[in-house]
């Protein structure tokens, strides 16, 4: 029976059962309600984030940049997300092993960074994976991942790291909703790929065990279809398959004698239809269906099973854009079916990129009108980001993601999806061709990645933490002694500098510290201290930020061909000549847009710059000629401070807490040794202050000219690690040859990518103008925008253009 007549049928059916079912329709039981309130609560406490990372290019030589924009959304509606601040990067090689990692920070679900690839990568293929560490609670499969490929032709033995894999085709059947059962007609999707997870065209049958053909089978798209099947008692099944040059005999789905099977119907009327067959004993029963996806979950719905039938409906105008997915419970709330459905969106982000010619001379001015719509709202507003990149031999087949298959697809499917633009493109697909390609992609890999034992059992905590005011450092705390943690002692993570960054935190009964740094942009080392109480010292570790699990993502390897000889000389060349080039400019280029925040502190109540006074040799002078609100004690050879209280108009019997460029000093003495001559700064903080676990009775905060602590002696006991902070974020340099004098200039211009804008704000329908000039390399140039608005719509464009 083919799947048109098929579906009539159960169409006609579906109304029959309807009239007939309708009084149960609406009926919920408790056993409805605890369902529906353990989804809502664990939807509740599982926020989720998702990420998507436009590189300029995914095809880069060493001694490049690689130039990034994140943007960070909610799960559910796509909008930018205000929880995360920042986000962790690392490149993953062939054997699954980091290779390089950073973190870059962002802000309101937008950020941007770069960094250059040394001569130390091998020549292949690698994974760009991306995540928050709120990600890292749903596991790698939420992660951002990108595969980008690295040429290295400046070191010779940088040989390519990919080494040859097995051609071999892999092919699987899919029931629908999950089960095979004896006796019922379902649908079975398939799906045939290579040793790279890329689609291939395949078709075959199904025999009895007599040899009889049952059914015949052909791929639709990227080696995926379906076919009806229904499996009868008694009976043997094998299939023969041809997929390539390959014939294979892939094991079918087991045959179940009794359980639930599924069966979606959707005849592009108002409504889709889930029918539900259960063949064995008790076949009348409470059935649940939960319509649910990413973030959200609807009530579920009650149907009681009539001669083991039921008959689900869901209205279109229920479904949200992206993917929906329906699973099937029974009276026991145990899931026994699944289906996955895709609604496409009814609008997108719109964006059209016009240039005034299509071909351009060397170093012309090039001028882009950009549009933005996102349908009626006027003051619409949308962050885009844009790459003006070759296209030669090596560049071509390696396209970049898209914002919006990317985001509303692929995130929300297992495995890896070949094309996912493919799906959104309706220049190269029929809308009809369109629904049942992507449908095939439900059934193959739309499975549900919830564990059902986790949403219906106890909550559990979240591993880690969202960093919604920056960088959160874990640490453990340990008598050196003995190694015991040591519990309910307060420690001081510092990081030097200009600006300096500084946190503290009081440890738990188990050792467990929690540092919460707000910014550590430009970090490169820190120090960690917790005051000791007379003989007792301690020891401190800090947790690895990073994700430790080895990515499982399969890279293609990078063949070196023949053909990308010569191209490859001309990215050498052109590579080498722009970091010489990029040392002229170092000041314009590498310019860090550090941020402008205040120390943990707040604002001083007074700050007493010393180039403005004679200066002293002698901190003790300095303190007494210029400090008003400082008074110092002496007994002996050893120095104490008490600082006013601007509130309660007295000194505080207690000293205050005295740091140097964010280092806390714990004896007076030590500063009362050090030259006055190195301190640039004197903050003074005359009140009370709280600080996360730390009270102190005010702050004085000495400021070094460099913010290197100019060889001050710090604890004995203190730990000065290596840190890595965010990495600052660099400004793309474009050259401009507005003059026939420029444009004659000697000083060569071989920049494969002529433009990255990370932050382009457009309102909706207003055009935004865009310049920039062409290089010294002729070519294909491709402008790829993409682009996120304020209320969640996703859009992508490319155009391209020629350079003589």
């Amino acid at each position: 029976m083919n799947n048109t007549k098929f579906n009539k049928i159960i169409f006609l059916l579906l109304y029959i059962a309807f009239s007939i079912c309708s009084k149960n329709l609406h009926a919920q039981n408790d056993t409805s309600l605890l369902l529906d309130e353990k989804m809502g609560s664990y939807q509740k406490t599982h926020f989720l984030e998702r990420l998507f990372v436009h590189t300029d290019k995914s095809f880069y030589i060493a001694g490049e940049h690689i130039w990034m924009k994140f943007y960070l959304t909610d799960a559910l509606l796509h909008k930018p997300s205000q929880l995360s601040k920042l986000v962790y990067v690392e490149l993953i090689d062939k054997n699954n092993k980091s290779v390089w990692r950073n973190k870059f920070q962002i802000d309101s679900g937008f950020g941007d960074g770069a960094f250059v690839l040394s001569n130390q990568f091998l020549t292949g293929n690698y994974t760009l994976r991306a995540y928050t560490q709120w990600m890292r609670n749903e596991g790698q499969n939420a992660f951002f991942e990108q595969v980008i490929t690295i040429v290295n032709t400046i070191d010779e033995t940088a040989k390519p790291q990919n080494t040859y894999i097995k051609p071999h085709i892999d092919f699987q059947f899919f029931p629908e909703g999950g089960n095979l059962i004896e006796g019922v007609e379902s649908k079975i999707a398939f799906k045939a790929i290579n040793e790279f997870e890329q689609g291939v065209d395949c078709n075959g049958f199904i025999l009895n065990n007599r040899n009889d053909t049952v059914v015949k089978f052909s791929s639709f798209k990227m080696g995926m279809g379906n076919f009806m099947f229904k499996p009868m008692s008694g009976e043997q099944y094998r299939a023969i398959v041809k997929a390539g040059d390959s014939i294979i005999n892939p094991s079918l789905p087991k045959i179940h004698p009794f359980g639930y099977s599924l069966y979606l119907v959707d005849n592009q009327t108002d409504s889709i239809f889930i029918v539900i067959n259960k063949v064995g004993s008790n076949v009348d029963e409470n059935l649940y269906l939960l319509h649910h996806g990413s973030q959200f979950s609807r009530k579920s719905q009650l149907l009681h099973t009539n001669a083991g039938k039921a008959y689900f409906k869901i209205p279109i105008q229920e479904l949200k854009e992206g993917m929906n997915r329906f699973t099937i419970f029974n009276s026991a709330l145990k899931p026994v079916c699944e289906r996955s459905y895709f609604n496409f969106p009814k609008y997108r982000l719109s964006l059209t990129i016009n240039s005034s010619q299509d071909v351009y001379e060397k170093r012309a001015s090039i001028q882009l009108a950009l549009n933005a719509n996102g349908g009626l709202k006027e003051h619409l507003t949308s962050n885009l980001s844009m790459s003006v990149f070759l296209m030669d031999s090596i560049q071509a087949p390696y396209l970049i993601n898209d914002i919006e298959s990317y985001l509303l697809l692929t995130k929300d499917l297992n495995g890896i999806v070949q094309s996912p633009s493919f799906y959104f493109d309706s220049t190269k697909i029929s809308n009809s061709e369109k629904k049942a390609a992507i449908d095939n992609l439900m059934l193959t890999q739309g499975w549900s990645s919830y564990k059902w034992e986790d949403v219906f059992g106890e909550p559990k905590p979240n591993l880690y933490l969202p960093e919604f005011e920056g960088p959160l450092v874990h640490a453990n705390i340990t008598y050196k002694k003995n190694n015991i943690p040591a519990k309910q002692v307060m420690a001081y993570f510092s990081v030097p500098g200009n600006p300096f960054y500084f946190a503290s935190s009081k440890s738990n009964q188990n050792g467990e510290l929690l540092f919460n740094l707000k910014s550590d942009v430009g970090a490169n080392e820190a120090i960690l201290q917790a005051k000791s109480n007379f003989d007792t010292t301690y020891n401190i570790t800090i947790k690895d930020p990073f994700e430790t699990k080895s990515s499982n993502s399969i890279k293609k390897p990078f063949p070196l061909l023949k053909d990308y000889k010569l191209d490859l000389l001309k990215r050498s060349i052109a590579s080498q000549a722009e970091n010489i080039f990029d040392k002229t400019l170092k000041n314009v280029q590498t310019n860090a847009k550090l941020q402008d925040t205040l120390a943990f502190f707040g604002t001083p109540t007074n700050t007493y710059f010393l180039d403005d006074y004679t200066r002293f040799t002698s901190m003790e002078e300095l303190t007494l000629e210029y400090l008003q609100e400082v008074k110092i004690k002496k007994k002996g050879s050893d120095f104490s401070i008490t600082l006013w209280n601007n509130k309660y108009n007295i000194y505080n019997e207690l000293p205050p807490f005295m740091m140097i460029d964010g280092v806390p000093i714990f004896n007076a003495n030590k500063l009362f040794a050090f030259d006055p001559l190195k301190i640039k700064k004197i903050d003074i903080i005359a009140r009370t202050n709280l600080s996360g676990s730390m009270f102190n009775n005010g702050i004085i905060n000495y400021s070094t000219y460099n913010g290197d602590l100019a060889n001050f002696p710090i604890d004995e006991n203190a730990l000065v690690i290596e840190y890595k902070g965010a990495l600052p974020t660099k400004y793309f340099y474009s050259p401009t040859y507005p003059t026939i004098k420029s444009k004659n200039s000697s000083m060569p211009d071989l920049r494969n990518v002529l433009l990255w804008e990370p932050y382009i704000h457009i309102l909706n329908n207003v055009e935004k103008q865009i310049d920039f000039y062409s290089a010294d390399l002729p070519g294909k140039y491709a402008i790829v925008v993409q682009g996120l608005s304020s209320d969640g719509l996703l859009g992508s464009s490319i155009k391209y253009i020629t350079v003589k």
